[in-house]
């Protein structure tokens, strides 16, 4: 649910066309703005980044929610710790990280699961980003919220992560950001994100 949104920037705040937007569990929305608006703004705002202005965001528990930034995280260490991450690795069964990889195209990187090496340098964008996918199929999380994390992909992978949103990943919630309505139906709705002067007494960043 978001409730209210006004989300205060210098000289201003960012808010939604709609007041109240309540999404269902497999529901798709996306966040429409032009650039410069604030969209990385709303994406910190809903990942609790960015805590000034008001209204509400009610989500499911945080384990339960994916974050992914425009520019993927990979963390220092092995492949396998950047397939799990957040999480501790040896909670996560590696039958499910090589099916993850294997799904996304990156079967062959699955015999270094357990090499330590620079992967955010060692893989392209495109790679890194079918990655996340691959680290979502292995967190099957309620809720992804998406900064224009998939841009790299091209249509054929594209075309791959909606056949995986609409099976393995079916139940799962998507709040995605981008600078126009989509027009390939992956998306279910879509929201304006506007910015006008702040109201008076409206909390603002230092």
């Amino acid at each position: 649910v978001l409730d209210g949104l006004r989300i205060a920037v210098n000289g201003g705040e960012i808010v939604l066309d709609e007041p109240r937007i309540e999404l269902r569990p497999g529901e798709r929305l996306l966040l429409v703005g032009r650039r410069g608006i604030g969209k990385s703004t709303v994406f910190n705002a809903l990942a609790g980044l960015w805590p000034y202005g008001a209204g509400r965001i009610a989500m499911p528990a945080r384990d339960r929610v994916m974050f992914v930034p425009e520019r993927p995280y990979l963390p220092l260490g092995t492949l396998r710790v950047a397939v799990a991450y957040p999480a501790d690795q040896t909670r996560i069964d590696e039958t499910a990280m090589v099916a993850g990889l294997e799904r996304v195209g990156l079967g062959h990187l699955t015999g270094a699961l357990d090499q330590e090496r620079r992967w955010d340098q060692e893989l392209g964008l495109e790679d890194q980003q079918r990655l996340i996918v691959a680290r979502m199929l292995v967190h099957r999380p309620s809720v992804v919220v998406m900064d224009e994390a998939l841009g790299a992909l091209d249509a054929d992978r594209r075309a791959l992560l909606e056949s995986i949103f609409a099976s393995e990943l079916a139940g799962a919630t998507v709040i995605g950001f981008g600078d126009a309505p989509s027009g390939d139906g992956f998306y279910h709705r879509h929201a304006t994100i506007r910015r006008r002067p702040a109201r008076r007494g409206a909390e603002q960043p230092d």
